[in-house]
């Protein structure tokens, strides 16, 4: 029996590569398909998603994570909707410490609106 997606992110997150190995291998060919079918080029949908799993390597331990709150009754949805929807619009979203205590969050959208 394979482990869930929560229990391989929650290893991932601890730091068990090899879980992010997994979660690779359990996703990597039909994240492919949606990408081809949006890209059209093969290695250009290639490069998409090798730099996307490598992005989501390199955002690991900022914690973003669907159904994760640190409020009581938060469903943790926010955050994570709020991301795709920025870079659905071919924006950026970046999150940084906000002092003495909190959050801040920065949206930077193109323009000329999403890519088509």
């Amino acid at each position: 029996m394979s482990d869930s997606d929560e229990a391989l992110y929650a290893r991932w997150i601890a730091g068990d590569l090899r879980a992010f190995d997994a979660l690779h291998a359990r996703y990597e060919r039909p994240l492919f398909g949606f990408v081809r079918a949006h890209v059209r080029d093969q290695t250009e949908a290639e490069d998409v998603l090798h730099e996307t799993f490598m992005a989501v390597l390199r955002e690991r331990r900022r914690d973003i994570r669907p159904f994760f709150s640190s409020k009581a009754g938060g469903l943790g949805l926010g955050l994570p909707i709020a991301i795709k929807i920025v870079r659905l619009h071919g924006g950026e979203l970046a999150l940084g410490d906000h002092e003495p205590h909190g959050l801040q969050v920065t949206v930077k959208l193109p323009t000329e609106g999403p890519p088509s």
